[in-house]
């Protein structure tokens, strides 16, 4: 059991970072560019508070589901498979915002 709950703390805070960082690249884009059409702001912000809640939400919510599962918390039996089954759910949603930052680097990129 240990394995499992460490391969997925490793990758829960791996995800973390990884979202941390684009949402403070792109915000920090948007509070120093004076010149981001109107259009480019409302995409920026919309990613950036998208990835705000997967990670203060769905993230902590994986977490604290680990976190009972390491314990052997016996009110709510938690299986590995039942992580897997998070975890991937999560992992649409976290694809899903990368895709957006992943427009929004074309858009500079192409500025």
């Amino acid at each position: 059991m240990t394995d499992v709950s460490d391969t997925f703390q490793v990758r829960l805070e791996e995800e973390s970072f990884n979202l941390s960082v684009l949402c403070n690249r792109w915000q920090s884009v948007l509070d120093s560019t004076g010149s981001i059409p109107k259009e480019m702001e409302d995409e920026i912000r919309g990613a950036v508070g998208q990835t705000k809640l997967l990670v203060n939400e769905k993230l902590k919510q994986f977490k604290d589901l680990l976190k009972k599962f390491q314990k052997g918390d016996t009110d709510e039996s938690i299986t590995p498979n039942d992580l897997e089954g998070f975890w991937e759910l999560v992992l649409i949603q976290v694809n899903d915002v990368k895709g957006k930052f992943s427009k929004l680097e074309h858009w500079k990129k192409g500025k």
